[in-house]
């Protein structure tokens, strides 16, 4: 890719290539409003939604199902532990919560493998052992822990027939034998969404407390101060009936009315969005509720105050099915609808709607600061891409914003740290951006830097170093930025993994990565294969990094859950540490190693 290159871009400079243009604040049309009826619901649906399905697979009605049933029992206080110290999940906002595969509290481990939950003493490495497990049937399975409540959350799908199935007798006329043969009418997979909550005081012996249904998918989940918000989404399909969102708790269905249910009057297809709250410390309450008719929601972010909803709206996609390419101006143009919702406890309130052109590439592309919230979209249009940063105010009123960043190229990453922005844009060298938010109304570019390849995902060091993850000519590469001068941004260390090609899973999931600057400490998954004399081999497992500013990344060593048959199943998913032991998870294993030397203490296998 040719020599680094250092760019100096002052924010005066750059007020040439790109336009700060305060924007108005949402459009009319994009506000929420109230069903007034069902029979509005249903002609709102219908009127704008073409026939298609986007991926979900239906052809007739379905009927409703009592969903499931639930126990109840007393709360029980775990008896208080010293606990030594941990690392918890990897989470985007300190204190909020975000469910993982993997939780520990310092004494136990809580661990996901395929569809069965696990329970281990962890604490001392030397007696780690399985306490308990169970299987629930479900996938994508998540979880939280509090206190002495442990919190699944996975999704399910029940298959619905327009008609019921017929099996009628036929004679084969070979043998004059009598088969059944079955007429299979057309079929749906209708998603549900599963939260249980067990009683963990005895971890050898869990008891399910809460089992609450849902319907949709859920696709996003934090947890703060003892409280779970789960946003599901729902298709919102019209056959014979619109099915509602339902909400199962207490062995009892609640259906949300038409008339609770919010709405921008924004073309479709659609999905019922909801966000429940449930509060894990007090179980004599019952979860509260909002829902929304959108279209699909790709990214929540959440503070301690208020969660936002991110929802695409691709003006083109209607466009095309309409038989149209593309459409002169703004009735073209992506955007995302932006909808904030005030938290306290189990009280919600949709407070602020607005929307910005582009879409978000992932969570860290939104944050809040105080009063503001910033976002960061990529804008595909018929000449390429643009790149965008907005500064919104609490109403999700714009007021600041930088417009045509990197032309032809998209964002790959973001990060805010207090008053800064770091971009990272990719297209075929990796420009890394520090732009000043200091001003609300003023964003600028401080200065970039051109490097090769690209970095996915990037960490604060501190609050001058900001650690990337990412790829260059196939193969896995860690970066160090100093950004100390903000007008010269520099590479101050970088480490490329060797081989044919290599990979980690930090590149796409956060949770995946673990920094502990007070021990020096970084590991990630990674996974390699080379081609040396006509053959391929594999390697998966994690890399044991010290980093400094001094010494930049330094490969202390690597630890690996394969066996001899180089099979998957021992990719490491996930590491963590208790004291001073590093432990690591696959679907097979967890393994403890000690953090000095990364001797092996201890191994359990996951039947």
């Amino acid at each position: 890719m040719g020599s680094t290159i250092i760019a100096v871009i002052l924010g005066a400079t750059i007020i040439s290539a790109v336009s700060l243009i305060t924007q108005p604040p949402i459009a009319p049309e994009s506000t929420l409003m109230r069903f007034s009826s069902y029979d509005q619901l249903y002609s709102f649906i219908s009127d704008n939604t073409k026939d298609y399905s986007y991926g979900y697979y239906y052809y007739g009605p379905m009927l409703l199902d009592t969903m499931g049933a639930m126990t109840r029992s007393s709360l029980t206080n775990l008896e208080a532990t010293a606990a030594p110290s941990y690392s918890g999940t990897n989470v985007q906002v300190a204190g909020v919560d975000e469910a993982d595969i993997v939780k520990t509290d310092g004494n136990y481990l809580y661990v996901v493998s395929r569809d069965q939950v696990y329970i281990l003493a962890a604490y001392p490495a030397s007696d780690m052992r399985i306490l308990s497990s169970f299987s629930l049937g479900l996938y994508d399975l998540q979880l939280f822990v509090d206190g002495d409540r442990l919190v699944v959350i996975g999704n399910n799908y029940t298959v619905f027939y327009e008609q019921p199935v017929i099996s009628t007798p036929e004679v084969n006329k070979t043998d004059d034998v009598e088969n059944t043969t079955r007429i299979v009418p057309p079929y749906f997979y209708f998603p549900m969404a599963d939260i249980k909550v067990y009683d963990i005081t005895d971890r050898s012996s869990p008891s399910l407390i809460h089992d609450i249904t849902v319907n949709g998918s859920v696709v996003a989940s934090r947890m703060y101060d003892g409280f779970v918000y789960a946003v599901s989404a729902q298709p919102a399909m019209v056959l014979k009936q619109v099915i509602l969102p339902s909400i199962c708790y207490d062995n009892q269905t609640e259906v949300v009315p038409a008339e609770e249910i919010r709405y921008a009057d924004v073309p479709g297809p659609y999905n019922f969005v909801t966000i429940l709250a449930l509060n894990l410390r007090d179980d004599t309450q019952a979860p509260a509720y909002e829902s929304f008719l959108a279209d699909s929601v790709s990214t929540v972010y959440m503070s301690k105050d208020n969660l936002y909803l991110a929802v695409p709206v691709y003006p083109w996609r209607v466009l095309w099915f309409e038989g149209a390419v593309s459409e002169e101006g703004e009735a073209g143009r992506e955007r995302t609808l932006l909808y904030r919702v005030s938290l306290s406890g189990l009280s919600m309130s949709v407070e602020a709607q607005g929307e910005v052109w582009g879409t978000v590439n992932n969570q860290f592309s939104m944050d809040e600061s105080g009063p503001a919230f910033r976002v960061a979209t990529t804008e595909w249009g018929t000449n390429g891409t643009l790149n965008n940063l907005y500064v919104l105010d609490q109403g999700l009123n714009m007021v600041g914003s930088i417009e045509g960043l990197a032309p032809g190229e998209r964002i790959y990453s973001t990060r805010f740290v207090g008053e800064r922005c770091y971009l990272v844009t990719f297209r075929q060298v990796d420009p890394f951006y520090v732009i000043d938010l200091s001003v609300l109304s003023e964003p600028k570019v401080l200065g970039y830097l051109k490097i090769p390849g690209y970095s996915s995902y990037m960490h604060p060091y501190d609050d001058s170093h900001i650690i990337g993850v990412g790829m260059e000519n196939n193969s896995l590469k860690l970066a160090l930025f100093d950004v100390t001068n903000v007008t010269s941004p520099t590479e101050l260390s970088k480490y490329v993994v060797d081989g044919s090609w290599s990979g980690s899973e930090a590149l796409y999931e956060h949770k995946a990565f673990l920094f502990d600057r007070s021990k020096d400490l970084l590991v990630l998954p990674v996974y390699s294969s080379n081609f040396v004399d006509g053959e391929w081999s594999y390697w998966n497992g994690v890399f044991v990094f010290n980093l400094t500013l001094d010494q930049g990344f330094v490969l202390k060593g690597t630890v690996s859950h394969m066996g001899t048959d180089n099979s998957y199943d021992g990719s490491i998913q996930r590491s963590l540490y208790i004291d001073d032991a590093l432990y690591t998870v696959s679907t097979i294993k967890v393994m403890a190693n000690d953090l000095a030397t990364l001797e092996m203490l201890n191994a359990v296998e996951l039947p």
